[in-house]
This record gives C-alpha cells, sequence and structure tokens, in this order.
C-alpha cells in the first residue's frame, strides 16, 4: 500500500535518491523546503522558527530527517 512520507534534505545526495526510490515504488513524497515552495508536493518548513505547515501532515505516514 502507498504511503505519504515526508521528506527533509530532499535534493541533497541522499535525499534525492531517496525521493526517487521512495516515488518508483508508488509512495507520495511530500519535500520540506526552507524557501518558497514550487509545487503541491513542497511544504514550508522554517526549523529556526520552529514553523511547518502543519495542515498538510495529517495524512503523513512517516518522515524522514535528512536536512544537516
Amino acid at each position: 500500500m502507498p504511503s505519504t512520507i515526508l521528506v527533509t534534505g530532499s535534493t541533497g545526495l541522499i535525499g534525492s535518491r531517496l525521493v526517487a526510490s521512495l516515488e518508483a515504488v508508488g509512495n507520495r513524497v511530500l519535500r520540506a523546503v526552507r524557501r518558497k515552495p514550487r509545487s503541491d508536493e513542497e511544504l514550508r518548513w522554517d526549523p529556526a522558527a520552529g514553523e511547518i505547515e502543519l495542515g498538510r501532515l495529517n495524512d503523513v505516514d512517516a518522515v524522514v530527517h535528512l536536512a544537516g
């Protein structure tokens, strides 16, 4: 069964490969980004301010934190 997975650090070496692998097997991946989101598959995250779009996390099944 496909899952929805939130990934931080999704543009890095490991994150980009992980996202591709997760999507290849049918999972939905949400990317937490610190800049302005460019698509519906991205959500705004500001770790310094402790802010994230909480309403978009309702259907998230797992979180992978790779941001460094």
